[in-house]
This record gives structure tokens, C-alpha cells and sequence, in this order.
């Protein structure tokens, strides 16, 4: 019965306990897409873009963070 009950908390909360802060570092997941012109399709393109250096945390999973080489801005 108890591996019943940690099964289903799983499935509803996830496993990650993981919480983010101010100048962690970030990858993002990228949806890849093809470029028929120029010879690249989706399965070649990396699933991951960054890394971005958190800047401010805000409500309802929002994170804003930078580049660490450009700086730009972006919601994450």
C-alpha cells in the first residue's frame, strides 16, 4: 500500500525537489525544427540552449536570466 501512496505522489508532484536561484546557471529545451535550406534537420540540432545566468525569479515558474557572453535578456 505505502509504495502505492510514493508512486502516485510521484506521478502528481514529480520527482524534483530542485529549486532555482538568483545566478544559478541554466540550459533551456529547445523545439527542434528543420532548415531545408540550409541542409539541417531537426534531429541534428542540440535539445538544449544556454547556458543563462538566472537574474530574478518571478511568480508562476517565469525566470528571467542572461547570456554570460552577450548579455541578453530572456524569459526562460
Amino acid at each position: 500500500m505505502r509504495r502505492a501512496q510514493n508512486s502516485k505522489n510521484k506521478r502528481e508532484h514529480g520527482n524534483s525537489t530542485r529549486k532555482p536561484r538568483v545566478y544559478d546557471k541554466v540550459l533551456v529545451r529547445l523545439q527542434p525544427s528543420s532548415d531545408a535550406i540550409a541542409g539541417v534537420t531537426g534531429k541534428f540540432i542540440g535539445p538544449f540552449e544556454g547556458p543563462y545566468v538566472i537574474d530574478t525569479l518571478k511568480p508562476l515558474s517565469t525566470i528571467e536570466g542572461c547570456d554570460s557572453n552577450i548579455k541578453i535578456k530572456r524569459v526562460i
